[in-house]
């Protein structure tokens, strides 16, 4: 399978500066990255390895990658969990992680 990158910054430049959570917290929120931008970008790439450039942002409010991230198990985009996310440090992969799998747990948990 053939890789794919979506590199925020270079094709979305306003993410430079990421904002928070929701649309009605700021511009750039990570609501509007994942509703206008990652999850089209999953939906429409679904048979390549996907990567996610996050570089040259600066700088990512946890509520952003969460709602992004997390979000997206929440919309049932399961796919998110095999995305590799790149251009960033550890701490914020580490953080995506987490939403992921704490998406993962809620989700789960409103099932039972």
């Amino acid at each position: 399978m053939q890789n794919i990158t979506l590199n925020l910054v270079k094709e979305y430049p306003q993410f430079k500066y990421p904002g928070h959570r929701s649309r009605a917290q700021s511009k750039n929120s990570g609501e509007e990255f994942r509703d206008d931008i990652l999850i089209p970008f999953i939906k429409n790439n679904k048979s390549y390895n996907i990567i996610i450039n996050l570089e040259g942002a600066v700088g990512f409010p946890p509520s952003f990658l969460e709602e992004a991230f997390g979000g997206c198990i929440l919309k049932g985009i399961n796919e998110i969990s095999q995305v590799k996310v790149i251009g960033i440090d550890e701490i914020e992969e580490e953080r995506i992680k987490r939403y992921i799998n704490k998406a993962i747990e809620t989700k789960q948990a409103e099932q039972k």
